[in-house]
């Protein structure tokens, strides 16, 4: 870590002294979180940094690594010369976190976490809901050794999923740290390790930032892996998991209707998929068929009647499945509307038919998603 407390209770921050400012190894250092004794350490390996003891039960007593001292670094001084507040390693003892870089820009609290090593799904999907259950923006930042693609794709692991950015109107996008920031915005989904993406490559400057919590621009051809999706789907050239997929496809044997023939409402990219594991097909498939149960409800009585199951059914928390529900809800009504057919007769009669009502819902619709269901 780049601070510490010196001996006149100082919270003195490395990146902000000369090398030879100070005596650093003469004064005694403690971690600001824990208040324990901390060791000043400036070799070969690692930039001049604070470390604790190995005896330690602080929280935050790892070992850091180069590269995560360094992209701390970056973002630091990526951020501080537009930042209306800027704070490294902050303690929130409210939210009981320590961020990696704070800082506050045009009235918003943002904090930037970045995660050099692979870690559980649920503890990102944990720490990201305690900042934004106190009004706190998190933005994960990944080394760029993490990014892997080939041609207008991208592969990510489960836990790298979790770490997207979903800002209002705007596709899930991933940030990774280099000599330049990369940004990947994911718009469709082809399998659970796989999706279509587009990666802009950003200098570290205030339009960078702010291209980052925009909407999102994209076009149709960006788009087109979710047609390739449905395609498969609809023909039969995706295999099925187990567990929601089967208590779905009782629902539709019970509808008389073979899931190749499901409605073309259903099966399209949300940027809420980042938190679910199910494909879009299905899931949607288990929410549409919840919805069709409740239509004399309005938006707010259903996400409030029926949340809590399809949180625990698709296993995200309640505020990611108030996400889907809403997001699916307008991509619903639009298409819909759009295909001008009602509920009465929603299951095509073949997999020719469904595949011409899949294009029409994909062209007509403006790309499948409106702002409304993008925020």
């Amino acid at each position: 870590m780049f601070t510490a407390i010196n001996s006149h209770g100082e919270t003195i921050c490395l990146l902000h002294l000369q090398k030879d400012s100070i005596k650093m190894r003469a004064t005694t250092w403690h971690c600001p979180q824990c208040h324990e004794e901390v060791i000043y350490k400036n070799g070969l390996a690692k930039r001049p940094h604070f470390a604790h003891t190995s005896q330690s039960i602080c929280s935050k007593k790892e070992e850091e690594t180069e590269e995560h001292l360094q992209g701390k670094q970056q973002l630091y001084e990526w951020l501080r010369p537009f930042a209306d507040d800027l704070d490294i390693e902050k303690w929130l003892p409210n939210v009981n976190q320590r961020p990696d870089v704070w800082c506050v820009i045009n009235g918003t609290v943002y904090v930037f976490e970045v995660q050099c090593s692979a870690i559980e799904r649920k503890e990102i999907k944990r720490r990201s809901s305690n900042y934004f259950n106190h009004g706190i923006q998190v933005i994960w930042v990944l080394p760029e050794r993490y990014l892997h693609r080939s041609s207008s794709s991208v592969y990510l692991q489960e836990w790298q999923l979790e770490t997207c950015s979903v800002f209002p109107h705007s596709y899930p996008r991933l940030l990774f740290i280099g000599k330049q920031l990369q940004m990947v915005t994911l718009v469709s989904y082809l399998s659970p390790r796989k999706s279509s993406a587009f990666t802009e490559s950003l200098p570290y400057t205030y339009s960078s930032f702010k291209k980052i919590i925009q909407p999102s621009s994209v076009n149709l051809e960006q788009l087109s892996g979710q047609l390739i999706y449905k395609n498969e789907c609809r023909y039969g050239k995706r295999q099925l998991a187990k567990g929601l997929s089967l208590l779905v496809q009782e629902e539709l044997l019970a509808a008389r209707c073979p899931i190749h023939l499901h409605p073309s409402e259903v099966g399209w990219y949300v940027p809420a998929q980042v938190y679910i594991n199910e494909p879009p097909l299905i899931w949607q498939l288990y929410v549409y068929l919840n919805l069709q149960k409740h239509q004399d409800q309005g938006l707010e009585e259903w996400i409030e009647g029926e949340r809590s199951e399809i949180a625990k059914q698709l296993q995200i928390t309640e505020r990611q499945a108030e996400l889907a529900m809403v997001q699916y809800f307008y991509l619903y009504k639009r298409m819909t509307t759009l295909a001008n057919r009602g509920v009465t007769h929603p299951f095509p009669k073949s997999a020719d038919e469904g595949h011409r009502y899949d294009q029409t819902c994909f062209l007509y619709s403006n790309c499948s998603i409106t702002r409304a269901e993008l925020g």
